[in-house]
């Protein structure tokens, strides 16, 4: 019913039942996507601070060259010095079994 009384045409109807549904599932799945990056960040963080353990934080796992320090303050949880990261990007992707 609208406020004036008079019933509401039938064609909304069926879209205030639908959208909540779908608004439920989207919220749904992007609070899941949100909670896989934030996973994902903290294995990341756990991995550096490991090598930060090991004496191998910032030094290339590829290359074993020296990661740059300007490097190392915009992403501090880098395993890959720009130019193997580079490399990685462009590889094609191995198939896992």
């Amino acid at each position: 019913m609208s406020k004036s009384g008079a019933p509401r045409p039938a064609i909304f109807r069926p879209c205030l039942i639908i959208w909540p549904t779908w608004a439920r599932k989207f919220r749904h799945e992007f609070t899941l996507g949100l909670i896989e990056n934030e996973e994902e960040e903290l294995r990341e963080i756990d991995a550096a601070l490991e090598r930060l353990e090991k004496g191998t934080f910032g030094t290339c796992e590829r290359c074993k060259e020296a990661i740059p320090r300007s490097r190392l303050k915009i992403i501090p949880t880098p395993k890959l010095c720009i130019e193997c990261k580079r490399g990685e990007e462009h590889e094609p992707p191995t198939a896992t079994a």
